[in-house]
This record gives structure tokens, sequence and C-alpha cells, in this order.
């Protein structure tokens, strides 16, 4: 199974046949970025994409009010009345204890998603919360350890039931203010493919692959995309 490239972000499964197999990646992934990169519009277009497929489902988790407070782009050509988005089910959490439920009774579900999405996955998890719960000095990350690794085995789930011809794929965000993703060591060992964006200027950014852990293969694509008149803008894909 192809996983998750950067052409996930910006290009449907039926438009990477027409340009490119893409990189070999991983079905479970993050992309990091600074704050107010536009992760959360490359999220919903991922979705979008996957949702193209009439067979298609797609869920998107995130914190209740998220798309009130701070709406995403869409991308050119992309229209907000688009029958696409009916199968795309936004689902909205508090915290991490209603992500666990989510994932816990994932395989009860009457059909499966192609796609699960978790928008700013950290900021799920909050530290007095997380110190009731587990009650030591790590208490935050014991939590995203244990959330992460029921959501690695839904999807595998999710991959063995689907069968050969289908795939579902996870893609966690969170944002940084350094050169790359805080608390990196919990997020490769369940999420093996880590896209990371960075600032070129106020409305331009980069976003581009790495190390594919788990199958120790490196993607060197790279896409600039800029967020101008509300919409989500693609300028340049390198592909090496």
């Amino acid at each position: 199974m192809p996983g998750i490239s950067i052409y996930d972000l910006f290009f449907s499964p039926q438009q990477q046949r027409q340009k490119s197999a893409g990189a070999c990646s991983s079905q479970h992934a993050l992309i990091s970025g600074p704050p107010n990169c536009g992760k959360t519009s490359l999220l919903l277009q991922f979705a979008y994409n996957h949702a193209m497929n009439k067979d298609s489902i797609v869920t998107f988790i995130c914190k209740q009010h998220a798309f009130d407070v701070k709406p995403p782009f869409l991308s050119q050509g992309v229209q907000p009345d688009s029958d696409v988005f009916t199968r795309i089910t936004i689902k909205y959490v508090h915290d991490y204890e209603e992500l666990l439920k989510y994932f816990a009774a994932f395989h009860v579900q009457s059909e499966l998603p192609r796609a699960v999405i978790i928008d700013d996955f950290y900021d799920l998890f909050d530290e007095r919360k997380c110190h009731e719960r587990f009650g030591h000095m790590r208490a935050r990350e014991t939590a995203m350890v244990k959330t992460l690794a029921l959501a690695h085995d839904a999807i595998i789930y999710a991959n063995e039931s689907l069968g050969p011809q289908y795939e579902c794929k996870l893609l966690v965000s969170d944002t940084h203010t350094g050169d790359g993703p805080r608390l990196q060591y919990i997020y490769q060992r369940w999420l093996h493919q880590i896209f990371t964006i960075r600032s070129l200027d106020n409305s331009r950014f980069s976003v581009s692959g790495g190390k594919v852990l788990q199958k120790g293969t490196h993607d060197d694509s790279r896409a600039i995309y800029s967020l101008v008149q509300n919409t989500l803008v693609l300028e340049q894909f390198d592909c090496h």
C-alpha cells in the first residue's frame, strides 16, 4: 500500500495516478509546523482528496468549535457546497479521553473510514487532567503514548478489514515553535512519516517529507504553498 505522501495534501489519489506514484511512505503520519501556517487547511484538503471517491468516508477530529474560531482555507477550485464534504464527518472532542473512547470503539463502526485525521493532537492533552489520571511527572507523555498506540492499532485493524484494494490512513497535526516537532521521540514511535512545515514569509510556506522510519527510505518531495485571500494555493511541487 502506498501510504501517505505530500501528494496527498494537495492531490486526490486519482490525480496522483496521473502524475506520479509518489515516494515510498507510511500509513501513519505527522504534519508539524509553526503557528498559523495552514496545517488545518492542509488536513481538510487531505480529507477532501480522500472523500472524492464516492465509496469513501473520512473522519476529521478536532477540538469543539475549532472551525468556528478559525475556519480553514479551501484550495482553489474547491467549492464549500461540494457534495464531497458530505462524506467527511467532523467529530468534535474536548480532550484525549474522548479520543480514546473513539478508537476503543473503532471496530464496531458500521463503515470504516479511509482516513482518520486529528488536528492539533498535543492540545487535547491537558496537563492537569493527565496528572489526575496517571499521577506522575510524565503524565502527558504517558497519555499521548497510550492514545497513539490505540490509534495505530485501529488503523491496522481497518486495513486488515478493508482488504487489499482499500487502505485507511492516519494523519495527525501538531504545532512547533522550534525547528521540528515537540516530543518527536514519542510521535516517531507510532507515526513513521513526519512532514515538516517551514515559514518562508508571512503567507508562504514549504512542506517537506523526511525519512520514512519504518521502511528506511527518504522522501525528498517538497511543496511550496501560500495562504492568500482565504485560499490555499499550491505554488510549486518538487518530487525528487
